[in-house]
């Protein structure tokens, strides 16, 4: 019996080790404000960016959820958006979170400095 439930755990580690082996979180989330303007860079290294890709991110100001934006591919090892948020002000602090499309998720945050006069 003992045998059997060690054998059984075997068999299920192997079934799902090589799928988390494919799945990693983007290496890195570049992130600048200029204005009201943010600027989002995530960095995702794959062989084959139109099946392995981010496929959302969320930004979040002052920890409220404010966007959501899904993707279907990638055309090459980034993923480039600019979001205008209009309500943006000095101390504000921007958390965006890229998400794989086979898991993995990198987190960037960024607080809006004031405006040189």
């Amino acid at each position: 019996m003992k045998k059997n439930i060690i054998f059984l755990f075997l068999l299920i580690m192997c079934l799902f080790l090589p799928i988390q082996a494919f799945s990693h979180p983007a290496s890195k989330v570049i992130l600048s404000v200029e204005g009201s303007i943010l600027q989002v860079t995530v960095q995702r290294n794959v062989g084959n960016p139109q099946t392995h890709y981010i496929n959302e991110i969320t930004v979040t100001l002052n920890g409220k959820k404010i966007i959501t934006q899904l993707f279907f591919l990638q055309t090459d090892n980034t993923q480039k958006v600019s979001y205008t948020i209009p309500s943006l002000k000095s101390g504000d602090t921007i958390t965006v979170l890229a998400h794989c499309n086979k898991g993995g998720n990198r987190e960037g945050t960024i607080t809006v400095q004031p405006v040189a006069p």
